[in-house]
């Protein structure tokens, strides 16, 4: 039995399906949540330095860059809570 290269995951409040390997701000546009970036570009390696993606992930201490982060199996990611949005806005 293989395993399934899908990972399923909510984005503020949305439930979403993506490949393994997929990054946050990739896995929310396929659901339409557009988390805002500057230096990301899908077919550009990722370098996480505006930090303008970040977002908070429930459980984690940490605010993650949406461009560097992973899904994960049963993640919960908000885009738009009061943290991400203030660290957006710096």
């Amino acid at each position: 039995m293989s395993a399934d290269p899908t990972i399923k995951l909510t984005i503020d409040g949305r439930e979403a399906q993506v490949a393994q390997g997929t990054n946050l701000i990739e896995a929310a546009r396929s659901i339409g949540v557009e988390i805002p970036h500057f230096c990301y570009h899908p077919g550009l390696k990722v370098v996480a330095v505006c930090r303008q993606c970040l977002v908070e992930v429930r459980g984690w201490p940490k605010l993650v860059p949406g461009c560097q982060t992973l899904a994960q199996e049963g993640m919960e990611v908000l885009t738009s809570s009061e943290r991400a949005r203030d660290a957006q806005r710096q």
